[in-house]
């Protein structure tokens, strides 16, 4: 049966993105299921997002349509509006789409299109927003919070407490109305499932378990032999990721090993020049005096945005890899790590311990214990038979069962079983 199918995605991937910055993303792993999901000529896909343009752009390539809609950005998109309500009534009469599935519940167009439409929708939980303001504050004491308030945002409004609102109130709520409002969640950790479970006796779960880019499948680690060793970690960009308490660790394992580096990829949080310093947020601002404070700044690199062929390359290259966020849905840096082979560290938080084994596949911590961390980081610096052992079995096991996922084919199921509870209802 043909069906047509609208993804609603809060970025600009593939095509869209192409067309608006004359050059292709960073290959996010939403791409890779399209490229799976395009294959079958018997669905055709609608990827829509909304930009900052005048007037809507579409473009026809690979079973594909791309819709980039004159809203604004994702980000700042506000719902409500009469304007932008008649705009996705018009746009998906015009489609007469078979189902719609939401990417994500970060922002607010998708209760404007559930608003206007009946048709059968889904929503794949990527972050999740309670959760994420809940645990916002990633172990900052108080005086660390004060501290950090830079001028930046005190014109925006957008200290650490505005985005710990954000998430925790505002977000929060939308969220739940998407989710109770489209009545089906795709899911991949029973710890995602539990945060809305309780919402509704009428919604539906879907399980499937999160995609990875083949340029990881494309790599193997082997010990790198390095004189000076090399952390990797998971991001940078904001407190929940916890790179605070990873240098507080680093500093603790510089005691030890002087000669060790740490990578940092995603927005560099330190940059010279009066016009970087009014930009610069508070939390950046606080890592930059942390680095001072603990005199690390010669173990440091921020890479900056990476491709996901870049990010590749990078991990191989380490002896470690660490995912330090204070909690993770399922944490697709850790997951890619652990498909290469790279000996991991993660916090114990998410929906992390369902498939990262403790002391079998890699190491875990407790988030804001960043003693603990740093012993980890030294054990597996320390013992080539733990190296070894921590990269063998996410070779031979867990590289394996994802190899052996079908992801077209479960997305694929879970649509139809989508389209079979609107019939039966």
């Amino acid at each position: 049966m043909f069906m047509k199918i609208v993804w609603v995605s809060n970025i600009l991937i593939k095509n869209a993105h192409e067309k608006i910055y004359n050059r292709f993303g960073n290959g996010v792993w939403i791409e890779s299921l399209l490229d799976k999901v395009k294959e079958n000529k018997d669905n055709h896909y609608f990827i829509i997002t909304t930009h900052h343009i005048k007037q809507e752009i579409a473009i026809e390539a690979d079973n594909v349509t791309y819709v980039i809609a004159p809203l604004g950005y994702a980000k700042k998109y506000k719902k409500g509006n009469r304007k932008n309500l008649k705009y996705w009534d018009h746009l998906l009469k015009n489609i007469s789409p078979d189902l719609i599935h939401f990417w994500g519940t970060e922002y607010q167009m998708a209760n404007d299109i559930l608003s206007v439409t009946s048709t059968p929708s889904v929503v794949y939980v990527q972050g999740i927003m309670y959760s994420i303001g809940k645990y916002y504050l990633s172990a900052l004491r108080i005086s660390e919070v004060l501290n950090m308030i830079s001028l930046r945002d005190i014109i925006k409004f957008d200290t650490i407490i505005n985005q710990r609102r954000d998430y925790y109130i505002s977000g929060a709520k939308n969220e739940r109305e998407i989710i109770i409002n489209s009545a089906h969640v795709i899911y991949e950790s029973q710890w995602c499932k539990s945060q809305f479970s309780f919402l509704s006796p009428k919604i539906h779960f879907h399980q499937m378990d999160l995609i990875l880019s083949n340029e990881f499948f494309e790599h193997k680690w082997a010990p790198t032999n390095n004189d000076n060793p090399i952390i990797m970690v998971n991001a940078s960009g904001y407190p929940i990721k916890g790179l605070h308490n990873m240098l507080k660790a680093l500093k603790i394992v510089i005691n030890q090993n002087p000669a060790i580096r740490l990578i940092i990829p995603g927005p560099i949080l330190i940059r010279k020049g009066i016009v970087n310093y009014f930009k610069q947020t508070g939390y950046s601002r606080f890592i930059k005096k942390l680095i001072r404070k603990l005199k690390i700044e010669q173990n440091i690199t921020f890479t900056g945005i990476l491709t996901r062929t870049q990010l590749a390359e990078k991990m191989m290259s380490c002896d470690i890899f660490v995912m330090c966020s204070a909690i993770e849905n399922h944490s697709s840096s850790l997951k890619e790590a652990m498909i290469m082979g790279v000996p991991s560290i993660t916090a114990d938080v998410g929906g992390v311990r369902e498939y990262v084994k403790d002391e079998i596949n890699a190491l875990i911590y407790r988030y804001e214990d960043y003693y603990e961390l740093a012993h980890q980081i030294l054990r597996v610096l320390n013992n080539e038979e733990l190296q070894t052992r921590l990269s063998s079995s996410c070779i031979n096991d867990y590289r394996t069962s994802q190899l052996a996922l079908d992801h077209r084919k479960g997305i694929e199921q879970i649509y139809s079983n989508i389209l079979k509870v609107k019939d039966d209802e």
